[in-house]
């Protein structure tokens, strides 16, 4: 499983969110802006966020990009998840029909435990921990001599 570049610009954009989450709301310019994302591109990314429910997109005035629910709340494994869809590490773990070794294969085991583990630490990241860290990790870089 590799994540797509746009994976990467959905988790980079609700990072940038989460650590400015005083603001009201973001156009989608200035979030492809502060991003370094190309707009176009960031114009099919906020759809599938809004309609995961990690995002709202509202128009008119006030309006804008905002998250649905608190950062804290979603999870890296949500975000992945509703760009790239389910995380599958091998084909035998999308389909006990794509091999019929399924049952006996000691490698099998092996693609399920380390799956398991993969969703358990996106699963425990959240976009709140993530922006923190941006924080501290920039605020040591300008602290250092």
């Amino acid at each position: 499983m590799e994540l797509t570049l746009t994976g990467e610009y959905a988790i980079r954009v609700l990072v940038f969110v989460s650590e400015n989450i005083d603001r009201i709301g973001f156009q989608i310019t200035e979030l492809a802006l502060e991003c370094g994302i190309p707009d176009q591109y960031l114009r099919k990314i906020i759809p599938q966020l809004t309609k995961a429910g990690i995002l709202v997109s509202q128009r008119g005035n006030g309006g804008g990009i905002k998250l649905a629910k608190s950062s804290d709340e979603i999870s890296l494994l949500e975000v992945i998840e509703a760009i790239e869809g389910k995380i599958f590490l091998n084909k035998c773990l999308l389909s006990p029909d794509f091999c019929n070794r399924t049952s006996w294969c000691s490698v099998h085991c092996v693609w399920i435990e380390a799956q398991d583990k993969l969703k358990e630490v996106l699963a425990n990241r959240s976009v709140k921990y993530l922006a923190e860290q941006n924080k501290l990790n920039r605020k040591k870089l300008t602290d250092s001599p």
